[in-house]
């Protein structure tokens, strides 16, 4: 990232002259943001973060270790980690992947498998309710409920990947679908010292891909110390309670930035999240868009026709200060509906454009959900803010 942000440098005059500036603290976020760049945080998203696995219940580092290389970490200016991705680690469970069909699901089980030596341990979801986060069971023992129970628990998930059994054995199928699931294990103890370090250095803290038990473990002591943390991509904070949870405490909530569906909806309601007034941005909460990409996500895949292209281009800004073309890199051109959709990041203003020429919702709901989305910078910055100002 430093290189690519000495490349950019090179091509505009120099250090710190070019539009993507890697920062460390709000205060630098803001004087980057005001000088019309892009402000860049550095943050860490794998399953064995600080390399920190366990395999067969046996962590791979220690509380010294932790120390050493969160410090490293810092001083090479990353601000913000997920403790936990898509299997377990030393520092808690998990999310399972709970999709239906045979997809990324049945591959992040394999690999679950394969790295920590054992299977994801599932236990019944609490059911209405969620966890809280002073659950005694959060550092869970292998097989706790016997190997018949904990069988069936694994042909439910494994068995909603395939085709349903013959109609006239539907009655005696004993999978009963996903949605019952949680993995059983929560915030390990490493986990707990991990998130006391992480909040000893102001860094920020990412509750997505993590077990739900264990998620709500981090509110239970981030919300003691005022110290909001974040959801950035949707449903992989958990569930809708837990996600309402991090807006009260003053975090952020994002939702994936589609095509055309459901955008207003998903803006409305991350935005009007439950959360105090002094939480908000004016009357907005802030409602960002979660791209994801990586591996696995993509950029959003745009429908659209010869008639949409023409209908788009050239458009206007939201504030009106700003007219866009079709973006040309060299003699390549790249249009929001030639097969590509956002093939990179620049053609977002395209995207946010064509979603507005083609919702169904009232001027009003679509005006709101602009105005959610073009906060959420500012809801970001002083989130990030109360987290450098938060009690130790």
């Amino acid at each position: 990232m430093y290189e690519m942000q000495d490349y950019i440098d090179a091509q505009h005059g120099g250090s710190g002259e070019g539009w993507f500036q890697i920062v460390t603290s709000s205060g630098e976020a803001r004087e980057v943001i005001d000088d019309g760049k892009l402000a860049v945080v550095l943050g860490i998203e794998m399953s064995k973060v600080l390399k920190c696995g366990e395999f067969q219940d046996v962590a791979e580092c220690t509380k010294q270790d932790i120390v050493e290389r969160l410090d490293k970490l810092y001083q090479l200016g990353v601000r913000n980690i997920f403790p936990v991705h898509k299997f377990d680690n030393a520092f808690g469970g998990h999310l399972p992947d709970l999709t239906s069909g045979v997809g990324i699901g049945p591959v992040l089980y394999a690999g679950n498998l394969l790295e920590t030596g054992h299977t994801i341990e599932f236990e019944e979801c609490p059911e209405g309710t969620e966890f809280v986060g002073d659950e005694t069971d959060q550092n869970a023992a292998m097989q706790p409920f016997g190997i018949i129970d904990q069988l069936l628990f694994q042909m439910d998930y494994i068995g909603d990947r395939f085709p349903e059994t013959p109609e006239q054995l539907q009655a005696l199928d004993p999978r009963q679908g996903t949605e019952h699931l949680c993995n059983r294990r929560g915030l390990t103890d490493l986990g707990d010292f991990l998130v006391q370090e992480l909040i000893r250095r102001k860094m920020m803290i990412e509750t997505d891909h993590i077990s739900r038990k264990a998620a709500a473990r981090i509110l239970d002591i981030t919300g003691r110390l005022d110290y909001p943390v974040i959801n950035s991509h949707g449903s992989w904070g958990g569930t809708e309670a837990l996600r309402d949870r991090i807006a009260s405490q003053g975090g952020i909530t994002a939702s994936f930035g589609g095509t055309r569906e459901n955008w207003v909806d998903k803006l409305l309601r991350d935005g009007n999240r439950p959360r105090t007034e002094n939480l908000k941005v004016g009357p907005f909460g802030g409602a960002g868009f979660a791209s994801d990409v990586n591996g696995i996500a993509q950029l959003a895949s745009n429908p659209g026709t010869p008639e949409d292209d023409a209908r788009l281009y050239p458009f206007e800004s939201v504030d009106g200060r700003v007219i866009f073309h079709k973006q040309k890199t060299g003699d390549r051109e790249f249009g929001l509906y030639d097969g590509r959709g956002v093939a990179h990041y620049g053609l977002y203003p395209d995207q946010i454009a064509d979603m507005i020429l083609n919702t169904d919702r009232p001027k009003e709901q679509v005006d709101e959900a602009v105005n959610q989305l073009f906060t959420s910078a500012e809801a970001y910055l002083r989130m990030w803010e109360r987290i450098e100002n938060a009690p130790l």
